[in-house]
């Protein structure tokens, strides 16, 4: 009897800790998903922003916020992932300079707690 419960105590404490092992590993997979959304919304975001420098006349000396951007198709927008990109023009003796921001998040809801942030920075002269 002593032995059977001896037993089953070690076997109850190596399957508490297997499951406490998944658990950590279902968080760090979860967390690893999220940062790669916010990730890809800053990539998008500056994808956006180059395009936007290229095609539309911006002028110097300006630090210009595009409007958010939204990455899903989901009537409730807030839910998808997003990026809020900063394009800012100085002009120097060397040329203009132009840096642009983008900055990605998993979710627009500034609520959530589980909000992921990545950003994005590129500086160029022309």
């Amino acid at each position: 009897m002593l032995f059977a419960v001896l037993v089953s105590g070690v076997l109850l404490a190596i399957a508490i800790s297997i499951g406490n092992i998944s658990l950590k590993e279902l968080i760090i997979s979860n967390t690893i998903r999220e940062s790669q959304a916010a990730f890809y919304a800053a990539d998008s975001g500056m994808e956006k922003a180059l395009y936007e420098d290229l095609v539309s006349n911006i002028s110097t000396n300006v630090t210009r916020t595009l409007e958010t951007l939204y990455f899903s198709d989901r009537a409730d927008k807030q839910n998808g992932p997003c990026a809020e990109v900063t394009i800012t023009k100085i002009v120097e003796p060397s040329g203009i300079v132009t840096t642009i921001e983008s900055r990605g998040y998993n979710t627009c809801d500034t609520n959530n707690a589980r909000q992921v942030e990545r950003g994005l920075r590129v500086t160029y002269k022309q």
